[in-house]
């Protein structure tokens, strides 16, 4: 089951990614990104029509500009995909940062 507004990623989470149209993830669950812009391989287009052909694939922005491979679930070994209009650079950022990381007031 995708996660999204409706079905959200566990509670446990240390950190949530959001990819687009109120999907989030769990940092940790994401495999692979991969920029659509730059990446043409004959090979990722096979992987795509895979995730598509079992139901695994879901869009996530009008203009694909990411394709994000996550976990189901943090002991799952079954996998999903998502087509983010959001691009590498931010999803990237998204998921280094520590919303629970203050600085210290003693600075």
């Amino acid at each position: 089951c995708l996660p999204s507004a409706e079905n959200p990623p566990e509670e446990d989470a240390d950190m949530l990614v959001h990819l687009g149209r109120g999907v989030s993830v769990h940092g940790e669950d994401i495999i692979a990104m991969t920029d659509l812009q730059q990446e043409q391989a004959p090979e990722l287009g096979r992987l795509l029509e895979g995730y598509r052909a079992r139901g695994l694939l879901r869009s996530l922005g009008a203009e694909p500009k990411t394709l994000v491979i996550c976990r189901d679930g943090r002991s799952s070994r079954k996998t999903f995909a998502c087509l983010s209009g959001v691009g590498i650079r931010t999803l990237r950022r998204r998921a280094e940062e520590r919303p629970w990381a203050q600085p210290d007031q003693d600075e």
